[in-house]
């Protein structure tokens, strides 16, 4: 026999876990690092490139959004394989949802403009709506959300992303007027071993993990991700927080 003495069963799984762990952190820094650098690269020549011809400034919107998708997708691998490698132990504390939801507002609703779709506003609360999460995963799920919404809108359709207060609860929503999903789709969204992710309306690819990381960041906080569509009437994605001091 090769090597020091037998493991037992645990020992092996910890040793692949944290072996895994390396793999995934490595992934993570030697692509994640590169393309950050391209997305801020990106964002400078599409600043620069908004007196230019419209054909230019198209590609230059274009590159941008293809780096922010394969940002989300590199994202949606690290963070599931982090789920399933690791024990993974949320932080909650007190999040202000109003600002936050703002905060995504504006970083989505210029992306959802270059594909000509509309966002619907809402009105912020007008009082801190603080709900017991971890922000940072909080900031993933809705940016899942509304990639999505993004990815599969029609130009003409529209985007709503509202807060609504309820029994001491605080229920998020991000809403399309997009296309929808028929009952056998809707009911594969949450498994990661399907085949085909789908395509979006500008042939936008994806690996299919955004909705399946975000049911899981959900459900690690007590909370569930709720889908309801119907084809040609859009989608519904929403979840509920409890509210700090709710009882």
């Amino acid at each position: 026999m090769f090597g020091g003495p037998a493991m037992t069963p645990d020992e092996t799984v910890k040793s692949l876990r944290a072996e895994l762990d390396k793999i995934y952190g490595l992934i993570s820094y030697e692509l994640g690092s590169p393309l950050n650098s391209l997305h801020l690269l990106a964002g400078f020549a599409l600043a620069d490139a908004q007196q230019a011809a419209p054909s230019l400034l198209e590609t230059v919107a274009h590159l941008h959004r293809q780096i922010e998708a394969l940002q989300t997708r590199l994202g949606n691998l690290i963070y599931w394989a982090d789920l399933q490698v690791k024990n993974y132990h949320q932080q909650p504390q007190p999040v202000d949802l109003g600002p936050l939801l703002l905060r995504h507002q504006a970083r989505w609703q210029p992306l959802a403009a270059a594909k000509r779709i509309g966002w619907a506003t809402w009105p912020p609360p007008s009082e801190p709506c603080l709900a017991q999460a971890d922000p940072k995963m909080l900031a993933w799920v809705l940016d899942n959300l509304l990639s999505n919404a993004v990815k599969f809108c029609r130009p003409g359709d529209t985007i709503t992303l509202s807060l609504r207060l309820a029994q001491g609860q605080a229920e998020c929503q991000v809403a399309d007027s997009g296309p929808g999903l028929g009952p056998a789709k809707l009911a594969a969204v949450f498994n990661p071993g399907r085949r085909n992710a789908g395509r979006g309306t500008a042939n936008e690819t994806g690996l299919g993990l955004g909705l399946v990381v975000a049911q899981a960041m959900l459900q690690l906080q007590g909370s569930q991700l709720i889908l309801t569509s119907q084809p040609g009437q859009g989608t519904q994605a929403s979840f509920a927080l409890p509210l700090v001091g709710a009882h």
